[in-house]
């Protein structure tokens, strides 16, 4: 049997001090023969001050000793994450701490959980101390788990930060209680080590405050929803399932930060993880997908769902709150163009978790290269405002949906746009009335039909005052009427009405008007976004 010496007890106290005259004491009485556990008397001990004789007995088994970690100074030598669920496999947890190097040691606590140890070089602040276990806490999910299994958040210790005559602390139960035969050892590599074996484990992982933040600031996919870069740390797929969501939802992640190479980021993610897919398979069923289109995370999923946090998430730069996000909340499909004398568009949209898709609809390209319609047609038919992407991102988003967009033609009698609805009444001003029949007669409001051009010519004042105040049709501006008489096709023209006297009028083909009634072909929408800047964004 090992033996204990004044060394090991001395570098055991160093490890695990605290309050020097308050501390938590067990008398042992007698060992359940059912649960295995000892049996025993709990009191607080204060007023006297702590020694190395109190961790001998611990040690040897005479007397348990319970430390509050925390002096009146507000000091503490280290910090401990309590976690007293006895009904699972954690294994998953001890795997990731080592996996990752987590300046952390896990030990099995007195009750059958698990207690997560913080050592420090020196005594810290317990505030920071505190601080720096809530944030292991999070990278580990062990916070998800607690509240998930019990009602109350996690426990961390210290969890004073300063101690006094009046709030003496609450003390935590120390490992190796009687140390040749208990099960409260430190664990490593699978298997529970020896005080001697802790001992050095622990000087091992010995660390400072600014080393332990360093180490949370350089974890890999510190940019990435909070769920997904905890799913990385744990690597969960040997104990739930979920493994092909969380490749999807990571690979969109990946090709947010970097479209040129996600899908090799990807593959190499794939072979990092417990019972990869194939390469055909990724490609068949996550990164074929991704290729095609954007998509939003799958929030709602299993295990994206399990390990939520979305708070956090919504500071991550890549999270569903910040710009990036793309309307992390809101599922973008389909964009439709309906092929108008002035288009409108249609695009479908749904909230994660939904079956069907609803339309927005857009009457001018403006609406949606400025986002703001989006925004409020989101709130109107989905009851969701999502956060407005930069103006980089919204475009990258509109361009991808541009890829695929499906031009709808529309028969030129259905088609009710402010233009063609004017090409009706420019058509009925030029053939519905009674002609000039002379060159003259055009100062007398009329129409004048040249046989040998084969034109309508007609001044733009009389244009304007049949289409305004005849058929109070309101909608364009007079500045308006020069653009339309050239979207038109008509050309301005200096004619000769007597030997003396020439007039200025507008001359449309025949031809030409009798096109206005054919369906004209319009290139897919390519919005010019250089001249887009962000304060008019």
């Amino acid at each position: 049997m090992p033996k204990l010496n004044a060394l090991q007890i001395q570098e055991f106290m160093n490890y695990f001090g605290g309050s020097q005259y308050v501390y938590g004491e067990f008398i042992p009485s007698e060992k359940d023969e059912t649960t295995g556990k000892m049996e025993g008397r709990y009191s607080l001990v204060s007023n006297k001050l702590l020694t190395i004789e109190e961790y001998r007995d611990h040690l040897e088994g005479d007397k348990g000793l319970g430390i509050v970690p925390v002096d009146d100074k507000g000091l503490c030598r280290f910090a401990a994450i309590d976690i007293d669920i006895y009904s699972l496999d954690m294994n998953m947890y001890v795997e990731a701490i080592e996996r990752v190097s987590f300046p952390i040691v896990p030990f099995r606590s007195k009750s059958g959980g698990l207690h997560f140890f913080t050592f420090f070089k020196s005594a810290v602040p317990a505030t920071k101390a505190i601080d720096l276990m809530r944030k292991f806490s999070s990278l580990l999910s062990v916070d998800l788990l607690v509240k998930s299994k019990k009602k109350g958040g996690v426990e961390i210790f210290p969890k004073q930060t300063k101690t006094n005559s009046k709030n003496k602390g609450n003390f935590l139960n120390l490992p190796y209680f009687n140390f040749k035969s208990t099960k409260q050892t430190a664990l490593r590599g699978g298997k529970e080590l020896s005080l001697t074996e802790a001992l050095v484990y622990i000087r091992d992982k010995l660390t400072t405050l600014d080393e332990a933040e360093n180490f949370i600031h350089n974890l890999e996919y510190n940019d990435a929803p909070p769920c997904l870069q905890q799913i990385y740390i744990l690597n969960p797929f040997d104990y739930m399932t979920g493994r092909n969501t969380f490749l999807f939802s990571f690979g969109i992640y990946l090709k947010k930060k970097d479209e040129d190479s996600f899908e090799q980021n990807l593959i190499d993610l794939n072979d990092y993880l417990k019972d990869p897919l194939t390469n055909t398979e990724l490609e068949r069923t996550v990164i074929s997908s991704l290729k095609k289109k954007d998509y939003t995370y799958k929030c709602k999923e299993s295990p994206c769902v399990d390990f939520c946090s979305k708070k956090l998430c919504k500071e991550r730069e890549y999270g569903i709150g910040k710009n990036e996000g793309y309307f992390s909340s809101v599922e973008c499909g389909q964009l439709y163009q309906y092929r108008l004398d002035q288009p409108y568009y249609e695009w479908e949209v749904r909230l994660q978790g939904q079956k069907e898709f609803v339309k927005l609809r857009f009457k001018t390209e403006e609406e949606i290269i400025r986002q703001d319609m989006f925004l409020r047609l989101c709130m109107r038919e989905l009851h969701e405002l999502p956060s407005k992407l930069k103006q980089i991102e919204w475009f990258s988003k509109v361009n991808a949906a541009l890829k695929e967009i499906v031009s709808v033609s529309v028969d030129k009698d259905e088609d009710t746009s402010p233009y063609s609805l004017f090409l009706i009444l420019v058509s009925d001003f030029l053939t519905g009335q009674v002609f000039a029949e002379t060159r003259e007669q055009i100062s007398l409001h009329r129409v004048y039909f040249d046989l040998e051009s084969q034109e309508y010519w007609f001044r733009t004042s009389d244009l304007q005052n049949y289409v305004v105040n005849t058929k109070q049709f309101k909608h364009f501006l007079p500045s308006e009427y020069h653009w339309l008489y050239r979207q038109m096709g008509c050309e301005p023209k200096t004619i000769r009405i007597s030997p003396e006297k020439t007039i200025r009028v507008w001359s449309l083909s025949k031809k030409k008007l009798e096109d206005f009634g054919k369906i004209t072909v319009y290139e897919k929408f390519q919005p010019d976004f250089k001249k887009y800047t962000e304060e008019d964004f």
